[in-house]
């Protein structure tokens, strides 16, 4: 299955309260009421859970997030941020272990859905919409390219945001330039409204592709083509923008023709294809069509029904795209 580059995002319980049981404490016990210090995460091992945070007493604490219960304070969308350099409030109990945990910021992947004068709203699929406003100290960049300016963010973007989980004022937004992917696949599906085509990739995985005015289309040994030219069925080479999704350039592929010899080994009736296995190419499946030319030596003409297994296929010509049969030519054994 190949990967294509799809947007993760899962639902954030927004400026969370986490509370933890306590895994350790430099400090002892504080003997009193419960203590609230501000601090930064120092490290955090994403196989055990276990977080190390520098504390603005001077102290170290070390405890699990493996125990974490989490109370919704503010509910928004994305997922917390709780890594190294990150700011965090931890409430100590009576005893001097950790009880709380409150990060501060959070992370969000979506798409922009619309622009104010100071602010975004970024949309995530399935989730909704979270606005955030961006400020002079908002950090923005274009990825692979480098720094940028509120001006240069456009409705439709994908875009990653960190942003202050109770203020929600962005702290970066980092707009995602898709790869250029290059595969062959099948037609499967044209919707001539929206101008979009539905490829599908061994007979499994479908991307759903967006023809615009810039999409460059051809017909191989044929030359330029247009929307109004494909069709379903066809064998095309298609290259995209893995992010959105837009056909940069789509070309029917034409077949060139095949031919083989071997032993037939499986027949499908039900969807009249036969299997050729060959000594040199493995098995190959033909479709078998109305146009498909049947000759068993030295009988004539012939068709579907009278191919059996075992039959020595002495010539099998086919398009070596669509692997339709052009003529099978077979030895009668008996």
């Amino acid at each position: 299955m190949r990967k294509q580059k799809i947007l993760l995002v899962g639902i954030l319980i927004g400026a969370m309260l986490l509370t933890v049981g306590a895994f350790g404490c430099s400090d002892g016990q504080n003997g009193g009421q419960p203590t609230t210090l501000d601090g930064v995460i120092e490290d955090l091992d994403t196989l055990s859970g276990i977080v190390t945070a520098e504390m603005e007493n001077d102290t170290t604490l070390t405890f699990s997030l493996a125990e974490v219960k989490a109370e919704t304070v503010v509910a928004t969308l994305g997922g917390p941020i709780i890594e190294a350099g990150e700011p965090v409030i931890i409430t100590l109990d009576d005893d001097g272990e950790v009880e709380e945990v409150k990060v501060e910021s959070a992370k969000v992947w979506g798409i922009i859905k619309e622009l104010g004068t100071s602010n975004v709203t970024v949309t995530v699929e399935g989730e909704g919409d979270i606005v955030l406003e961006v400020t002079p100290d908002t950090k923005i960049e274009i990825e692979d390219e480098g720094e940028a300016d509120f001006e240069d963010l456009e409705v439709g973007q994908l875009v990653k945001t960190k942003y202050d989980v109770i203020s929600l004022e962005a702290l970066e937004i980092e707009v995602e330039n898709g790869d250029e992917e290059g595969l062959e696949a099948v037609i499967t599906e044209i919707d001539e409204e929206e101008y979009t085509v539905t490829i599908t990739i061994d007979g499994e995985e479908e991307i759903v592709l967006q023809v615009t005015t810039d999409t460059k289309i051809e017909v191989e040994d044929e030359g330029e083509a247009d929307f109004e030219d494909l069709e379903v069925g066809q064998h095309v080479r298609v290259k995209y923008d893995t992010v959105s999704l837009e056909a940069l350039e789509i070309e029917v592929l034409n077949g060139e023709e095949k031919e083989v010899e071997g032993i037939i080994t499986a027949i499908d009736s039900g969807n009249y294809m036969v299997t050729v296995t060959t000594e040199d190419e493995g098995d190959i499946v033909l479709q078998v069509t109305v146009d498909t030319k049947i000759e068993i030596k030295g009988e004539g003409t012939a068709i579907f029904a009278d191919l059996e297994l075992g039959m020595e296929v002495k010539k099998a010509s086919y398009d070596a795209i669509s692997l339709e049969a052009f003529e099978i030519e077979v030895e009668n054994g008996h």
